[in-house]
């Protein structure tokens, strides 16, 4: 039984409600409870409790540094007509997570339509926990009613992946995975001054660049080893305007022949290198000590990549375009 409370306030100079006395007067609130319908009950076993997500509303930068336009923003508890209020930080904490405002578990739960991989419900984690049938709508309110339209949220597209808009506002969808403090790469002097280029190849038709790995559900914020939503890295058409397509360069100072690539799509979100895995191409976590002068590749070698007679080379291995 949720309690709505109504209240009114009276003076009273003599006698308060139930024979108390007040000698000198006080305001005494009128409490009035109402009975309304239970929240429908539903299961979620283990294997069908969703994602564990933030809501952050910020989107300029890094959506997790510390500042008073972002954060992470969820419902008092999980009940229903709540409204999403932002957590403010602490400067107790430690991890990124953590200065935004936002818990150790993820303060929602996202459930994507099986018929619709572009619409999502978004369920307050603490009714997933009590199995209640709570969600958030498009209004940015919780409702008990998660089978009506206003209940599938749409994600935006292929430019705004990881965005969802409530009432004209847009929040960013981020994962809870088990990040480590160093996974988030909130510092982006050290991009600066590296150049950016464009991976290039022809096939027969024309000329094609390289598109790095991004996911369709989370952006740059999505876990770089996922399958169910992420988009491989790729050769497709060259769009001069496409961050996903641009990458900066940084030689190893140990040979200057040597470098690494960092796809700008995730600068400011993940320290993320171009990595040869056997003959494919993936996007990985770098090493943390990339970022240092003097930094050795000793058993890193499938990160490092050279230029030999105008190839891409990583090791012994070849950058070709295998797209059709």
């Amino acid at each position: 039984i949720n309690a709505h409370v109504s209240q009114r306030y009276y003076d009273i100079c003599s006698y308060g409600w139930w024979g108390v006395a007040f000698q000198n007067g006080y305001n005494v609130p009128r409490i009035k409870l109402e009975r309304c319908e239970n929240i429908k009950s539903k299961s979620f076993p283990p294997s069908q409790s969703g994602i564990a997500v933030y809501l952050l509303d910020s989107l300029s930068g890094n959506a997790l540094s510390i500042s008073a336009n972002s954060g992470c923003v969820n419902v008092n508890s999980y009940g229903v007509e709540e409204t999403l209020t932002a957590v403010a930080d602490s400067s107790t904490c430690t991890s990124d997570y953590c200065k935004a405002g936002c818990t150790q578990e993820g303060d929602f739960r996202l459930f994507q339509l099986e018929d619709d991989e572009s619409k999502i419900v978004l369920r307050p984690a603490g009714a997933v926990v009590d199995d209640l049938d709570v969600c958030l709508h498009s209004s940015g309110n919780t409702h008990d009613s998660c089978d009506s339209e206003e209940a599938h949220l749409q994600l935006r597209g292929v430019e705004h992946y990881g965005v969802l808009s409530l009432q004209s506002k847009n929040y960013r969808i981020v994962p809870e995975r088990p990040y480590k403090d160093g996974d988030f790469d909130t510092d982006t002097a050290y991009y600066d001054d590296l150049p950016d280029v464009i991976l290039m190849n022809a096939d027969s038709n024309r000329m094609m660049c390289l598109q790095t790995s991004h996911d369709y559900r989370f952006g740059p914020y999505g876990d770089l080893q996922t399958t169910d939503s992420l988009i491989p890295a790729m050769f497709t058409e060259c769009d001069e305007l496409n961050p996903r397509q641009r990458f900066k360069l940084r030689r190893l100072e140990r040979n200057s022949r040597d470098f690494i690539l960092h796809p700008l799509y995730y600068v400011g979100r993940q320290h993320a290198c171009v990595k040869a895995n056997g003959d494919e191409l993936i996007i990985a976590q770098c090493n943390p000590e990339s970022r240092s002068n003097g930094w050795s590749i000793d058993n890193q070698n499938a990160v490092a990549w050279r230029t030999e007679e105008g190839m891409l080379k990583s090791g012994s291995k070849c950058l070709i375009n295998h797209a059709e």
